[in-house]
């Protein structure tokens, strides 16, 4: 049969697959005499040649409206064979492959000069497969292959290609070396070109009519589209990196992804991807270098927490967290330290957007374990965004609380055409004891600094009620303070508990979640049945007693 009526165009109810660069992969070999699976027995087996692979992939492509062809040619060895150990990973984000590139520069500069010898070496094929014809195996890395490609323009190059891998090269990539034919369901094409400049295709008009495809129509199960690959995993080695793929629900942690980087023989990073966990984790980073774990959720999770970054499972340690805007109480972010604690806020009324918490320092292990619970504060300093209802000598632009040496301290927002703020302090009186009474206050407990010498200076009593008030506050904040930490510890104890009772939500839109649904309600029901047996048996004994 001719190889065109091999094609069957098939529209897919999947959304998953109508996009073409999310497509099947295809897999390499030599070039064989005949196609002798189907694309109903490449789906049913996931084996097939690149040639049979690419039939599949190509049927599918036309029946969702693309331009597709397939395209019998010659590639480098390393494309053909789906070699990627000398390419960078392309989930590996910018900041580490610049933070790599800048510990080995001596290694970068090799692989250059290696890749420059390679461009040339490719461009030795071309001239080799342009002077005299070569089987494939004679061509030094050139190896025999088929691929899709699609969107053939007026001009008659294609715009873009899917080589083996599944993923999108253009069609004038220095890999491709060679074209000897192209077809789809309605022509087919023999290259009688020069291939000295790689693969560039001259449009033809069509001069037969081709007959209907012999191929019975393309049906993919559900079920076989969530496995995605052959034993619903798949593993890629790209240069210094491993990139592993699971399907869905074939881990009982919800893990889809993992990404391994390497540098030598060491391990520098680990991420991982999640789906469908109950605590709303997403992604996971284990950072070898730096010594620290990066979590991200979705929103919707307890404490409203979206990203949290720790070095050690300790109260006191180095720690990040970011939170949704749907947690009520203005705060995004809190970053903690051994002695110190910064909050951020947002959209708050009272115009505070920064606290920046310092704690007593921790001089041994015993003290260490005595101030687990409670820190004592030494300093607590708090910044306020501009309120315009105010004057901006009134404005207080930080707030500074000094608890140990008993002292309050207030700066304002900077006037207009002023260089220099104004300032107040105070001295907070000695609370009453058994033996003495409260101390009195007394003008030297305040000292001003007024920037406009024409304005007239506060009254003994309102310097008063202006420290009883900020005395006040003070006790506030540091209640505040002390439930964050206590909030730091509630969170961690949370994710403790999370990880070690994990559920996965199973989506009754999958096989796969229907299937797993399934066994543990009928778990749960043996468990009933058993649970109900011993206690009809409990309760027979104590009656015949």
């Amino acid at each position: 049969k001719f190889v065109s009526m091999t094609l069957r165009p098939t529209p897919t109810i999947f959304p998953e697959i109508f996009a073409w660069r999310d497509a099947p992969p295809s897999w390499p070999t030599s070039c064989p005499w005949t196609l002798g699976a189907t694309c109903g027995s490449v789906l049913q087996n996931q084996s097939a040649t690149c040639f049979e692979s690419a039939t599949l992939l190509c049927s599918l492509l036309l029946g969702n409206h693309y331009d597709a062809y397939c395209v019998s040619g010659y590639a480098v060895r390393e494309m053909c064979l789906m070699d990627r150990s000398l390419q960078e990973c392309p989930l590996l984000d910018t900041q580490v492959k610049g933070k790599i590139s800048e510990e080995e520069p001596q290694e970068a500069r090799a692989e250059e000069t290696g890749g420059r010898g390679r461009a040339a070496s490719q461009t030795n094929y071309r001239r080799r497969l342009s002077s005299h014809p070569l089987t494939p195996c004679e061509v030094c890395g050139c190896t025999a292959g088929c691929w899709c490609c699609q969107g053939v323009a007026a001009s008659g190059r294609t715009s873009s290609s899917t080589p083996c891998p599944g993923t999108a090269t253009p069609s004038e990539d220095a890999n491709f070396l060679g074209i000897e034919s192209v077809w789809n369901n309605l022509n087919y094409y023999v290259n009688m070109q020069d291939c000295r400049d790689g693969c560039a295709d001259e449009q033809q008009l069509r001069v037969f009519e081709m007959p209907r495809s012999w191929v019975s129509y393309i049906n993919i199960a559900k079920k076989d589209l969530e496995s995605r690959w052959p034993g619903r995993q798949e593993v890629t080695r790209y240069r210094k990196a491993k990139l592993e793929k699971f399907a869905v629900y074939l881990s009982q942690d919800g893990l889809v992804t993992r990404l391994t980087r390497y540098k030598d023989l060491d391990l520098v990073m680990v991420r991982e991807l999640y789906h469908q966990r109950d605590d709303h984790l997403v992604e996971r980073e284990i950072n070898e270098v730096d010594k620290f774990t990066t979590e991200r959720f979705r929103r919707g999770r307890t404490f409203h927490l979206l990203f949290h970054r720790y070095t050690s499972n300790s109260t006191d340690t180095d720690r990040e967290m970011e939170f949704s805007s749907d947690r009520g109480e203005d705060l995004l972010r809190r970053v903690e330290s051994s002695d110190e604690m910064t909050e951020s806020f947002e959209g708050r009324r009272d115009f505070l957007y920064c606290r920046h918490v310092f704690f007593k320092p921790q001089i041994s292990r015993e003290d260490l374990e005595s101030h687990l619970k409670v820190r004592e504060i030494e300093k607590i300093v708090e910044r306020f965004r501009r309120d315009g209802a105010k004057p901006a000598s009134e404005d207080v632009a930080e707030r500074v609380f000094l608890l140990n040496e008993r002292r309050i301290e207030l700066t304002y927002h900077l006037e207009d055409h002023r260089f220099i703020p104004s300032k107040r302090s105070f001295i907070k009186p000695l609370e009453a004891t058994d033996e003495e009474k409260a101390e009195a206050f007394r003008l030297y407990m305040v000292s001003s600094f007024q920037v406009d010498p024409s304005e007239k200076p506060l009254k003994t009593l309102t310097l008063y009620q202006m420290l009883m008030s900020l005395m006040k506050s003070e006790e506030e904040v540091v209640l505040q303070v002390r439930n964050s930490k206590k909030e730091v510890q509630e969170i961690m104890d949370c994710r403790h508990q999370e990880e070690e009772d994990l559920h996965i939500d199973l989506s009754p839109w999958t096989t796969s979640g229907v299937t797993r649904a399934r066994s543990q309600r009928e778990e749960m029901v043996r468990h009933t049945r058993t649970h109900t047996l011993k206690m009809f048996y409990t309760l027979f004994r104590h009656i015949s007693a």
